[in-house]
């Protein structure tokens, strides 16, 4: 992250004119090449001697140098957007902290004279939870905004605008059939797209082509995007994920205990699961799936389940063994 935000400092230092564009060179080329003394141009950075700078320190500097060069060269601002922030986790057991280090970065600049840079972040409902526990009262430094599904008609419009200068289209019922699956989330709107226009070369995807191909989308999304992220869960927190999934809605911890009778520490595994990025609090002691569609993935796992285990008591039945 600290890499991210230098980066991209540099980058928006480029823009704000020739001095700070120069002053950004000096100072990239004193982090890369640790010189006694560097000069161009006038501008000259005397290096004192070398020591590590922590993450906290480095994104500190990028924003404030951007900061001070918006301020000089009379720039309204400038925003900095970073996607999937829900990975930004501090982890004490590893002493990394990206999270704290950039709100600890944010603070020094929103208490200069003009905090002129912004940050915005993206990502699954557990960032919020994340920002929580980096920093107390750090939603105070943020506007949450919460970015839902797209509504049906936005939905119709990514799917179908795309193909209106191609020869090739979806069939209406097919497109209903889309929204309908996806609920609206706009990667698997992606998903589902992609994998018909490459499964599927003729010039109309019709119904009867979409249930054809629906097992074997169902089945690659379930690899590319769900199998991974539910493995990663041990497998008490897969049979609170699995008791969760049979529930149409949010579930309260009590539904989990009388679902679970059998299971101990069920308040740990179910911080667990959130700390994973699984599970979200949508209310005092009730939770649901953060990922869309991981209640239907896990449906299907637990049906095809069901069907193996149907399948193999039917050939045990008809081919008993010696010592059944």
């Amino acid at each position: 992250m600290a890499e991210a935000i230098e980066e991209d400092a540099d980058a928006l230092l480029r823009r704000c004119g020739l001095a700070a564009a120069l002053e950004q060179s000096v100072a990239h080329g004193v982090r890369l090449l640790r010189p006694t003394k560097i000069s161009v141009a006038g501008v000259s950075i005397q290096s004192g001697p070398i020591t590590p700078r922590s993450p906290a320190d480095r994104m500190r500097d990028a924003l404030v140098r951007l900061s001070d060069a918006l301020s000089a060269a009379d720039r309204p601002g400038a925003l900095l957007l970073y996607d999937e922030a829900h990975l930004l986790a501090d982890d004490r057991s590893r002493e990394r902290y990206p999270l704290s280090s950039l709100l600890a970065a944010l603070g020094v600049v929103q208490r200069s004279g003009e905090p002129n840079v912004r940050v915005v972040l993206t990502g699954l409902p557990t960032l919020s939870l994340n920002l929580k526990r980096a920093r107390t009262y750090a939603e105070r430094m943020f506007r949450h905004v919460v970015l839902a599904n797209l509504e049906r008609g936005d939905a119709w419009d990514a799917l179908t605008i795309p193909l209106a200068r191609t020869s090739r289209r979806f069939a209406t019922a097919v497109v209903g059939e889309i929204v309908e699956a996806t609920g609206g989330y706009p990667y698997f709107l992606q998903y589902f797209g992609a994998y018909l226009w490459r499964a599927a070369p003729a010039d109309e995807v019709t119904s009867d082509v979409y249930q054809s191909l629906e097992p074997s989308l169902l089945h690659e999304l379930d690899l590319a995007f769900f199998e991974d992220r539910f493995e990663v869960a041990s497998p008490a927190e897969q049979a609170v994920l699995a008791a969760m999934a049979r529930k149409r809605t949010a579930v309260d911890v009590a539904d989990l205990r009388r679902a679970l009778p059998d299971q101990a520490s069920l308040d740990t595994l179910v911080r667990r699961l959130v700390e994973r990025g699984l599970l979200y609090r949508t209310g005092r002691a009730r939770y649901d799936f953060a990922l869309p569609m991981f209640r239907a993935y896990l449906g299907r796992r637990d049906h095809d389940r069901t069907e193996l285990t149907d399948l193999v008591r039917a050939v045990r039945s008809d081919h008993p063994r010696a010592d059944d």
